[in-house]
């Protein structure tokens, strides 16, 4: 390793390394493993202590074939990570958002719920009735607290009881809805779904 006049860049939480901050690669415990405190510098780092555990060893071998060279005068600055190999100078929330998020695969039923004129507290009920995670009598039996669909006395309130095989919620999709869809509105959940989808 070929260090030159560096005071500032920190050994485990700076990214001076291609494959990323030492902490995120060796955890916690590689402070420990290679007998280096968490906020000592490049330039304090004169020795590599010798590990059992394979991945510190391979970590090292990493460190040592990588030539740092720092040139003098030359002021340190923060970069934000963008994306796997991204760095800018400044941050943007949507490269953030890309990073921290479990991207799935797009539901047929998103235009339902995103569009450009909804109002949010609709898209949010409407999405939480499409994930079937209202807090519905059926779910709240699971928590201990049964409760009856308190519009017809049904004691099994599920999502596809309340839209819409109850008959008082059926008969208001009916006077609500009428012949919007060309023909008359069935009381099947996936159908009607389906059905707003096309």
């Amino acid at each position: 390793m070929n260090i030159k006049n560096d005071q500032t860049v920190k050994f485990w939480t700076d990214v001076w390394l291609s494959a990323g901050k030492l902490i995120d690669l060796a955890g916690e415990i590689g402070t420990q493993k290679l007998g280096i405190p968490r906020n000592a510098r490049i330039c304090d780092v004169w020795n590599l202590r010798a590990s059992r555990d394979q991945h510190i060893q391979q970590l090292v071998e990493v460190i040592r074939q990588f030539p740092l060279s720092l040139t003098v005068n030359v002021p340190d600055g923060v970069m934000w990570r963008n994306g796997p190999d991204d760095y800018r100078d400044k941050f943007i929330a949507s490269g953030t958002w890309q990073q921290i998020r479990q991207s799935r695969d797009e539901v047929q039923w998103s235009t339902i719920v995103w569009f450009s004129q909804r109002v949010p507290r609709f898209s949010f009920i409407t999405w939480l009735a499409l994930c079937d995670r209202l807090s519905t009598g059926h779910r709240m039996h699971k928590w201990g607290q049964p409760q009856v669909c308190i519009l017809c006395g049904e004691s099994d309130e599920t999502r596809d009881h309340l839209y819409f095989a109850c008959p008082y919620t059926y008969t208001l999709w009916l006077k609500v809805v009428g012949n919007l869809f060309g023909a008359e509105p069935d009381p099947d959940w996936g159908i009607t779904i389906s059905r707003l989808i096309t």
